[in-house]
């Protein structure tokens, strides 16, 4: 009985329960659980944040592309209908002066002869393969015939000695 002192003058008769001391280091596990869970919740919720923050910079930028290409197209169209051959010509003619050459004048260079690195062409014709496979054909059945008696005669050699 450990909660109650013992009997006697000091307590006047009555008996009490003292009170347990408290262990200071009852909650540091709870703590430490706490901690750690505090710990991972902010780890993901910075993640998210991150992600968010890059998903809207990504939105962002492909607006701006976009805006961009929605830009450039009227460019492109505008140096497509400047650069037509028919409307140089006729610029040509009309405010600088220039005719069409005579047709004598006119040269053409000879198109570049490009040659393959690799030599492409067949050194052996067809026909040429077709004789060379027909042959090898025929020795292969003429050294079948030959090789079972010369193989015969080998070993009839090797018992005799």
């Amino acid at each position: 009985m450990k909660d109650f002192p013992a009997y006697g003058k000091g307590t006047q008769g009555k008996l009490v329960r003292q009170k347990q001391k408290e262990d200071p280091y009852k909650l540091v596990p709870l703590v430490m659980a706490l901690v750690i869970f505090l710990g991972v919740a902010m780890f993901f919720v910075v993640q998210r944040v991150e992600y968010i923050a890059t998903e809207r910079g990504i939105k962002a930028l492909m607006f701006k592309k976009r805006e961009i290409i929605e830009a450039t197209l009227p460019l492109k169209l505008e140096a497509g209908y400047l650069t037509r051959l028919n409307r140089v010509e006729s610029i040509a003619k009309r405010k600088l002066g220039m005719i069409n050459p005579a047709s004598f004048r006119i040269i053409t260079p000879p198109e570049p002869k490009i040659e393959p690195l690799v030599d492409t062409t067949p050194k052996v014709s067809a026909a040429e393969i077709e004789k060379k496979s027909e042959k090898s054909q025929a020795a292969g059945q003429k050294s079948k015939t030959k090789k079972a008696p010369a193989s015969k005669a080998k070993n009839k050699t090797k018992v005799n000695q």
